[in-house]
């Protein structure tokens, strides 16, 4: 079926395999599902080919958002090891964090093609119960696939819970870590759940190569390792013949040839935002980007991480001005997202659960 679909239509197919809102999505169909290498390989270059089709002239590339969970879109209380932040109860939606998401995802709508997005531009995208059910939002989690996938479905309850009662916009796509990973976290080292999210995302990426991404984690475990690996594997293969890719065992090949050819043509890009919830300085991996016997140690940080293009944040309205900033966001989004991270705040300080956790 993929093979004899072609360019507008591909994408329309692939999405609403994505949009059932369980499980059993496009990843794991072909990632997990298909065991032929020479099968998956064909689906995946008729998935290339496609692409270039499609992102000719100057047309605005659709928009997928990955994101990290505990700590990105709910507080995890500081419980361990699902994050560090005490600054919110646990379980807590960040105050603006779902409007953040739509208007990333209903802005990119509105600036690329509507015969590439599948909805037109010229009416209100938010009120289109065909991108509803899209799966433009997609969340990477470091937590384990188990049994019989019981913990996926309980996101995914979780999920269909935030569409019916605190406006989710889409059927998010989950995609899950490994015990492996999971493990070394709870020693520390979270160099293996970065590694995973990695693989992850390109193999998801291999799926979408039409359109762009945006990575939203946070500081407390691996997310700021991962946007560095992102930023290496995508962003600065327009300056490199090679770029760092994760292969199947989660570990790194830096020598892995990427076709020019591919990349002049397809060239998908990342954009990464980083949800400050502790200490810079508390930050894993933040001692091998600061100069430890300088007194502006936290701003050699910073300055690596922006050279890279990779943005720090402590509210989604602060995310929001940035994004802005970068031609992500219209005004007008601008403003939503700070109208609805107000409501989201006052809503909290109002109930007795926010103001017991403070």
């Amino acid at each position: 079926m993929f093979l004899n679909t072609h360019r507008a239509a591909l994408t329309a197919l692939k999405n609403l395999c994505d949009s059932k809102g369980t499980s059993h999505n496009l990843h794991k169909l072909i990632w997990v599902d298909i065991k032929q290498p020479l099968v998956r390989n064909a689906i995946l270059e008729h998935f290339q080919r496609e692409s270039i089709s499609l992102n000719t002239g100057h047309k605005a590339r659709p928009r997928k958002i990955l994101s990290d969970v505990d700590d990105t879109l709910f507080s995890s209380g500081g419980f361990f090891p699902a994050g560090v932040d005490t600054a919110y109860p646990r379980h807590v939606l960040y105050p603006g964090v779902l409007a953040f998401y739509r208007e990333l995802d209903f802005a990119a709508v509105r600036a690329s093609s509507d015969d590439l997005a599948g909805v037109s531009p010229a009416h209100d995208v938010t009120l289109d119960p065909h991108h509803r059910s899209l799966a433009n939002l997609v969340f990477l989690s470091a937590r384990p696939r188990t049994y019989q996938d019981r913990s996926e479905r309980h996101q995914y309850d979780t999920f269909a819970v935030l569409q019916r009662t605190h406006g989710l916009h889409s059927r998010p796509t989950l995609l899950a870590g490994d015990l492996r990973s999971g493990l070394s976290l709870m020693s520390g080292d979270a160099e293996p759940v970065a590694l995973k999210k990695l693989l992850n995302f390109q193999q998801y990426a291999s799926l979408y190569p039409e359109y762009s991404f945006v990575f939203v984690g946070d500081n407390g475990q691996g997310d700021v390792r991962l946007g560095e690996l992102l930023k290496e594997a995508y962003d600065c293969c327009s300056h490199s013949e090679t770029a760092p890719t994760a292969n199947a065992s989660g570990t790194i090949d830096i020598d892995v040839q990427v076709s020019h050819e591919y990349r002049r043509q397809v060239d998908q890009k990342v954009v990464v935002f980083i949800h400050q919830v502790q200490q810079v300085s508390s930050t894993p991996g933040y001692w091998q980007r600061a100069d430890t016997s300088a007194d502006q140690s936290i701003e050699d940080a910073f300055t690596f991480w922006r050279s890279m293009g990779i943005c720090f944040f402590t509210t989604y309205i602060g995310a929001a001005v940035q994004a802005a900033v970068m031609g992500l966001l219209d005004c007008g989004g601008l403003v939503r997202v700070a109208e609805a991270a107000t409501d989201d705040f006052n809503r909290l300080v109002q109930a007795s659960t926010f103001k017991s956790g403070m």
